[in-house]
């Protein structure tokens, strides 16, 4: 499980299932999803319980329900933590 939290801390809380059965079993990502552990908020995504709901994830959640999608220009800069300072 420490893999699948790993990734999520660095997604604003978020996971593909196809990253997480990178480092689990089917049966272990099916019991992880059995207790609540993780709950589905895209096709294919999940969100990890008790990380805070934020725009940030829900950018995450959406891009990564989307393969080879990216948010933009701003959006992107933001979901990165890269503002500058002025």
């Amino acid at each position: 499980m420490i893999p699948v939290l790993e990734i999520a801390g660095r997604q604003h809380g978020c996971i593909s299932r196809e990253q997480a059965l990178e480092s689990m079993s089917d049966d272990q990502w099916f019991r992880l999803t059995k207790k609540k552990i993780v709950v589905r908020v895209w096709p294919g995504v999940y969100v990890v319980t008790g990380f805070p709901v934020t725009w940030r994830q829900r950018a995450m959640a959406l891009t990564l329900s989307c393969p080879g999608s990216a948010v933009s220009h701003n959006s992107a800069i933001r979901l990165w933590g890269l503002e500058q300072c002025h």
